[in-house]
């Protein structure tokens, strides 16, 4: 064979080799022969290759996920991926991950193994280490207790010189729900505590500092002692347990808060999660069939009354399904509340003070003047004190006709406030409301003035003071003598004009009565005066006339008007009974402005996670103080007391902020701002019902 000859058979040869391998990457791809350029080769799973009609190349995809084994160590997750082949054998290697947040947390794989034609399952085994979850968790809590969780395969499939990487990813979301659950447990405080003059409002909970070790709960409530003795709390703390791991374990850091005499303070505990016991959770919660009962319970004691038993215990279940498609959520939900016994804790109430404040002179003489007052709890029925009912007169003895000024303002409420002044008064003179109030006396007599004052809890007292009115002195007994002769003869022999004349003289004038419906209030004020309790002893009252200040005159028995200014208006009457004969009384209406609320945000937009320092010291009274700032804040970040707060938004989304103030007359306004989260996705109501 000549050297041309072997040339041209070497080449046919050669041809037909690299033809043949050629022929079997097309098999294997699916793309015609003769137009395979390795630089060029499909990559992703279900792509068309070659002309019409030409079948797909080789693909991966995630069949089915489920849990495996469950250990003291790890959590096995048991994958099978379905590979379909319509060619030509290959070699494979398969990597699988399972990301929560992007964060890895288990993966394995299947390697160097010969895949058939057809259908091929190919199963996957891997591995979440219990003690190795801290930063998904630190994730997940940042993100608004939700997770998105992927199920990543991708494949090596080789022949000869040729390969694809065909991958397959499977993603869901889920969510958990435990500082909402926590929140729940404390807010249920709010209103159950069994002392009529203890409040306990603006009750929370929300997380704090995360850490990929630690995640922070911050846990608070305020408490309003509206009693004349301090409140002494020895205990705040609580528990959460979820599917048997005691997740949280918390108490107030001082054995003894002392919240002082009508006064109120915020009470505040930071405790913490180790995200170690994370792992101990997700583990017992798989092994449940991704159902995890949870409990709450929260204490709050004053000494050893409510020590051992919490005042609210909150229990439900909390269900995900984080590797199926399957809905599911936060189900049985149930709060049960267990006050301690009234009686008993106003006892421990005293004993607390006496027991723990030895050195404290002032605390003692309280609780010991408190004992005194309260007396045993087996006697005492109600909780609140009665008011006590003072009445002091300018005189108590004078010669008609004199006007005498009472005076209610050293009545008292050891317990609360007065409310209300009522006067009644014997005889002729008529009673009024008010804490002050001015009369004329002007028949002799002895007159009881009697004062029933009514506590904010709706209890009485009344008091009564006696007021004795002589007669003139006669201006002489001649002019008397003379006086009663004429009138006599005049009497005789009359033809009635001389009596009439007498009886002018000897009449009694009308007494002026004003009721109001209200004298104290925040502008615009609508009051209705009523003048029907005035009184005319010996005939009729004929007309009423009304001057209010800054009003224009009215006549009538009732009439309204509305104060739209800020201010103090004098409103007087007049009345005139059948025999011309005039008396005048007046009252005083305050009419309050009410505050002027104003927030700021600080930042009021941003990236998640957004720290926002939120500000109310804008706000003003012009005839007062504010005395009260209440933060609300929309969706699951907890709102808050005080002139300023600051907040942690987890989530992105638009948050309406809404401050309301109260001023010392109990007035309100609100305003409302904006924050806008940008960054991390909102809650996503996949795996909550």
């Amino acid at each position: 064979m000549s050297n041309l000859t072997r040339i041209l058979a070497i080449s046919v040869i050669t041809s037909i080799i690299v033809i043949g391998v050629i022929g079997a990457g097309a098999f294997l791809f699916g793309v015609p022969t003769g137009l395979v350029d390795s630089a060029n080769l499909p990559v992703n799973s279900g792509v068309e290759s070659g002309n019409d009609g030409e079948e797909q190349s080789a693909s991966l995809s995630v069949e089915s996920t489920e849990w495996g084994e469950v250990t003291q160590d790890s959590i096995e997750i048991q994958s099978d991926l379905a590979i379909n082949n319509p060619r030509t054998s290959f070699q494979s290697d398969i990597q699988y991950v399972l990301l929560m947040n992007d964060i890895e947390v288990a993966a394995g794989g299947s390697f160097q193994q010969e895949i058939g034609t057809g259908e091929t399952t190919v199963p996957t085994n891997t591995e979440i280490q219990r003690d190795a979850v801290g930063s998904w968790w630190q994730s997940h809590v940042e993100n608004g207790e939700q997770s998105e969780v992927t199920i990543f395969a991708e494949g090596r499939f080789s022949k000869g010189p040729f390969e694809v990487d065909p991958s397959s990813s499977k993603s869901k979301s889920i969510e958990t729900d435990l500082i909402a659950s926590v929140d729940q447990t404390v807010g249920n405080v709010e209103g159950e505590f069994p002392l009529d003059n203890v409040e306990i409002s603006d009750s929370s909970a929300e997380w704090g500092d995360i850490t990929e070790e630690r995640s922070e709960v911050v846990i608070s409530m305020t408490v309003e002692n509206n009693m004349d003795r301090p409140l002494p709390i020895t205990d705040f703390s609580g528990t959460t347990t979820a599917q048997n791991v005691q997740l949280l374990s918390w108490e107030s850091e001082s054995d003894r808060i002392l919240i002082p005499p009508r006064g109120e303070e915020e009470i505040e505990v930071r405790t913490y999660l180790y995200n170690e016991k994370i792992g101990q959770w997700l583990g017992n919660h798989v092994e449940n069939d991704e159902v995890t009962n949870y409990q709450n319970d929260v204490y709050i004691s004053i000494g050893d009354v409510g020590a051992n038993s919490p005042i609210v215990t909150c229990s439900g279940q909390m269900k995900t399904q984080m590797l199926e498609d399957n809905n599911r959520g936060i189900d049985n939900r149930d709060c049960e509340v267990n006050p301690p016994d009234q009686a008993d804790l106003r006892d421990s109430i005293i004993d607390v003070l006496e027991q723990t404040s030895p050195g404290d002179g002032e605390l003692v003489e309280r609780a010991s003047e408190a004992r005194e007052n309260v007396g045993p709890a087996s006697e005492e029925q109600e909780s609140n004190t009665a008011p006590n009912a003072v009445i002091q007169a300018s005189e108590t003895s004078v010669e008609a006709p004199q006007r005498i000024e009472f005076d209610a303002s050293s009545s008292s409420d050891p317990d609360g406030e007065i409310m209300s002044y009522r006067w009644t008064i014997e005889g002729p003179t008529a009673g009024g409301v008010g804490k002050n109030l001015n009369r004329p006396f002007r028949r002799e007599g002895n007159y009881e003035v009697e004062l029933t004052v009514r506590d904010n809890d709706g209890e009485t007292d009344t008091a009564t003071e006696t007021i004795e009115v002589t007669s003139p002195r006669p201006i002489s007994d001649t002019d008397d003598s003379s006086d009663s002769t004429d009138s006599s003869e005049e009497d005789e022999g009359s033809d009635g004009g001389s009596t009439g004349e007498s009886e002018s003289e000897s009449n009694d004038p009308p007494s002026a009565d004003i009721a109001a419906s209200r004298t104290s209030g925040t502008a615009p004020l609508s009051v209705e005066f009523d003048a029907s309790g005035s009184s005319d002893s010996d005939g009729s009252i004929e007309g009423y006339e009304w001057n209010i200040e800054g009003q224009a005159d009215a006549n009538g028995q009732v009439v309204s008007r509305e104060f739209t200014e800020p201010g103090s208006y004098e409103v007087e009457l007049t009345v005139t009974d059948d025999d011309g004969a005039k008396s005048t009384t007046s009252i005083t209406v305050d009419v309050n402005a009410p505050p002027t609320a104003s927030a700021t945000a600080d930042p009021s937009s941003g990236s998640a996670p957004l720290n926002v320092e939120f500000d109310g010291s804008g706000s003003s009274d012009p005839d007062g103080e504010i005395v009260r700032y209440r933060w609300q804040i929309d969706g699951p970040t907890p709102g808050g007391t005080g002139e300023t707060i600051t907040r942690r938004f987890q989530t992105r989304g638009s948050y309406d902020v809404t401050l309301t103030v109260t001023d010392d007359d109990g007035a309100t306004d609100e305003t409302t701002i904006t924050v806008d989260v940008s960054g991390r996705l909102g809650k996503i109501e996949f795996d909550l019902i």
